[in-house]
């Protein structure tokens, strides 16, 4: 049962990444509302830092509420300026923002992305059917329940017995 339901997961989760690569993208008009910029810092172990900056722009709409974007697009597009957004169907994700019939931002390889998540997702699924080499379908295989018994050896050394010539 368990195995069935992670391969229905994989199965629609497939089919949610190849709709959303083959439906056109929507178009809506907004205007920027805002801007915010969120930088990131991480350390490893090795004492080295890590900085990534993400640049978020706050849209008036119904589609979504804010669009991620490089930050050639933050710079150059401010509070009030009126856009055309693309949005994928499904997920909603930002993939253009175009002001003016000029393309401020775009995500080039968005569909691209979107069929390697979906062709991996396929892939997991039917590799789902070769895993289970026990039979059972209960999402446990036998081998690898542990196993807690445990084997001893008896080994009589009692010395108060001697054989006599």
């Amino acid at each position: 049962m368990f195995n069935w339901l992670i391969r229905l997961g994989l199965l629609l989760g497939a089919l949610a990444c190849l709709i959303d690569a083959t439906l056109p993208p929507a178009s809506r008009e907004a205007q920027v509302v805002g801007h915010a910029r969120t930088i990131t810092t991480s350390s490893d172990n090795g004492g080295r830092t890590q900085r990534s900056t993400d640049y978020k722009l706050g849209l008036t709409g119904r589609l979504n509420n804010s669009c991620s974007v490089d930050s050639a697009a933050y710079e150059v597009l401010h509070d009030g300026d009126t856009v055309t957004v693309k949005t994928t169907r499904l997920f909603k994700s930002c993939v253009a923002v175009i002001r003016d019939d000029d393309k401020v931002y775009a995500q080039n390889y968005w569909r691209l992305f979107r069929f390697l998540i979906a062709a991996l997702l396929i892939a997991a699924f039917f590799a789902s059917f070769f895993s289970n080499s026990s039979g059972q379908d209960d999402g446990f295989d036998s081998d690898d329940v542990p196993s807690f018994s445990r084997s001893f050896t008896i080994v009589d050394s009692d010395s108060s017995r001697s054989s006599s010539d």
